[in-house]
């Protein structure tokens, strides 16, 4: 079966990225919980996922940064959807100088965004928890920025996160390490 022919059946997993000090919170207390913010246009509480593993966002004073996020959950759309709705969703906002609107996207692509309309999603869902090397010029939020001091650093918080996942025996995929080759 072909990547579009899942992504069309609902089979394809979802994807949530997110920093360290709320990767923690997560898996520390049992679910995802959707954000003071987080309501979709009838008023909804949602939890914001991707279909598109590459984007990770990862928000800093506000401002989302594409591939960014050093933790992504990787959750199984097929259980969810059980018990939860899963709705595609665009971002559309009215450019200023022509007053028309516009589809947000990257790079003249779909955000391929999904939100699960819930207010918790519990973590047994959660098949892998990915982990990711931060870019040299990497800012961390004003969370993550005090977590990582409390816990020394990068090193001694993707352990923390390690051990958390394997805890609630979630599947772990490490993508730091990269082999050298000769």
């Amino acid at each position: 079966m072909r990547y579009q022919e899942l992504i069309e059946s609902g089979s394809a997993p979802l994807y949530h990225a997110t920093g360290f000090y709320a990767a923690w919170q997560i898996l520390n207390r049992g679910n995802i919980e959707a954000s003071d913010n987080s309501y979709d246009r009838d008023d909804r509480y949602n939890i914001s996922t991707t279909r598109n593993p590459r984007l990770r966002y990862y928000s800093v004073s506000g401002v989302d940064s594409p591939g960014h996020a050093p933790i992504q959950f990787v959750i199984n759309s097929v259980t969810v959807a059980h018990k939860h709705k899963i709705v595609p969703y665009d971002y559309v906002y009215a450019d200023i100088d022509t007053s028309k609107m516009i589809k947000h996207s990257i790079g003249h692509r779909s955000e391929s965004e999904e939100k699960i309309i819930a207010d918790k999603l519990p973590i047994n869902h959660i098949v892998t928890v990915q982990l990711f090397t931060v870019p040299k010029d990497f800012e961390p939020n004003e969370d993550d920025e005090y977590f990582l001091k409390e816990n020394g650093g990068y090193r001694k918080t993707y352990q923390l996160i390690i051990g958390l996942a394997k805890q609630n025996n979630i599947k772990i995929e490490d993508f730091r390490r990269k082999k050298k080759r000769s």
